[in-house]
């Protein structure tokens, strides 16, 4: 057994023991206090209980009928190590690592919250990934989607959220992070974020503002704060936006890619589009500007009408 799983393990104990009806908190703390890692492994122990309680029906449905009785253990511990490996089974749920592997965050066909530590609170857009690298709590990569992060600033440990080339460090904040393909965008709800970009650019942005990287082009603009991650409301708002950037944005949760011509993809969308189940989405884009809809080889091509 390595030390990190040992470390996993206890955390595991703890959170049985914790939970019972003779917890030992003078124990319990002097475990934390040994080192940093018992408190970052019971932060993903926790982590994982959330999601146990959320899908416990399914997570008992996947294990096998039998792994229940063998264990000397106390009953919720060995519940919540079976889940790992069961958790693979939950359409639309988290799958977790834990210090010492590899983590990804995956939300399925509806958004997902979680908290990564007592710092970081974060929701996950349906159809989104965030990765977590190895035994690192303080970095976070967005693979694809988009995220809404909610940081309690600490300038001894820092939180950074890396898109492509972007990297957005908190400066104590409420921001969003969006990473659909090429494009990339950031916007600040409350507080600032730091914004470094390739080549050593480098941006503050404040709660109102809104950075977007394309092709290596770096654009600012001012957006309404109540606006930021509004797919956490059913809704998605558009203010001048690009329509290949909208196009992008709602692929994330139409039946098929949805793609625009090159003549019209630099027009200007402002509104609000309602999400639901994300299926009408490319239908009502091209009704509100216009436009001419047709589905082409397993995507939705959006143009000029003729």
């Amino acid at each position: 057994m390595t030390n990190n799983q040992k470390i996993s393990d206890e955390a595991a104990d703890w959170h049985a023991a914790m939970s019972g009806d003779n917890p030992d908190f003078d124990g319990f703390t002097s475990w934390l206090e040994v080192s940093p890692e018992n408190g970052r492994a019971y932060d993903a122990i926790l982590m994982l209980d959330d999601t146990v309680e959320t899908n416990k029906a399914a997570i008992q449905a996947a294990l096998p009928a039998n792994d229940m009785g063998h264990s000397v253990r106390p009953q919720r511990r060995t519940f919540l190590m079976l889940a790992l490996g069961a958790s693979a089974f939950i359409p639309g749920a988290l799958w977790f690592g834990i210090p010492g592997q590899s983590v990804e965050l995956r939300a399925g066909d509806s958004p997902i919250q979680v908290a990564l530590d007592s710092r970081v609170n974060i929701e996950l857009d349906r159809n989104s990934r965030l990765l977590h690298g190895k035994n690192d709590f303080d970095t976070v990569e967005l693979a694809q989607g988009a995220a809404h992060f909610s940081v309690r600033h600490d300038p001894k440990v820092g939180f950074t959220v890396k898109a492509g080339d972007v990297s957005v460090i908190d400066l104590g904040t409420q921001f969003e992070v969006q990473r659909n393909g090429d494009q990339i965008g950031v916007s600040v709800a409350e507080g600032s974020v730091a914004v470094s970009f390739a080549k050593g650019k480098k941006l503050t942005l404040t709660a109102g503002q809104r950075a977007y990287v394309e092709n290596g082009l770096i654009t600012t603009s001012l957006i309404e704060a109540g606006s930021v991650a509004s797919w956490r409301k059913d809704r998605l708002v558009y203010r001048e936006t690009p329509l290949r950037q909208v196009a992008k944005e709602i692929s994330r949760y139409t039946l098929a890619p949805v793609t625009v011509d090159p003549s019209v993809s630099d027009r200007r969308f402002s509104g609000v589009l309602t999400i639901g189940d994300g299926h009408s989405l490319d239908k009502n884009l091209a009704d509100f500007m216009d436009l001419a809809r047709s589905e082409q080889g397993g995507s939705v091509r959006i143009s000029a009408k003729r």
